[in-house]
């Protein structure tokens, strides 16, 4: 599937686990975002990929400020895991295109389901 950051490619989809491959065109990144029923975990192949997590969301559902944490991966460095309702973003910062793999897995009791998003930013290209 196309997106504004480069592709998604479904590998597999079951109650308890998604699995895509993503490319992600240089400087693309995607929206701020979480999913409130699945974990989700990255995994680069080739190029570096950095993973921004905030530390939550308040009440009013607004982002708690700047993300505190940012991963930078690579296919030497192994992967992150982002906890359900957490928000994160994707960003390619470097001139090649960045190859990785993303996997979703069900919260406890729950099912994965492919839109379960809620977006605080659009993605793009820098």
């Amino acid at each position: 599937m196309q997106k504004i950051w480069g592709s998604t490619h479904s590998l597999a989809l079951t109650d308890a686990v998604q699995v895509e491959l993503i490319r992600v065109v240089p400087h693309g990144y995607c929206s701020v975002h979480c999913h409130e029923n699945k974990d989700n975990a990255f995994m680069v192949l080739s190029g570096t990929l950095e993973v921004r997590v905030w530390s939550g969301i308040r009440a009013d559902g607004c982002l708690i400020m700047d993300p505190n944490i940012t991963y930078a991966l690579n296919a030497e460095s192994g992967a992150v895991l982002v906890p359900s309702s957490v928000p994160h973003q994707f960003i390619n910062s470097t001139q090649e295109e960045v190859t990785a793999v993303e996997i979703y897995r069900a919260s406890a009791g729950q099912v994965v389901e492919p839109d379960d998003i809620k977006r605080f930013s659009q993605g793009g290209i820098e």
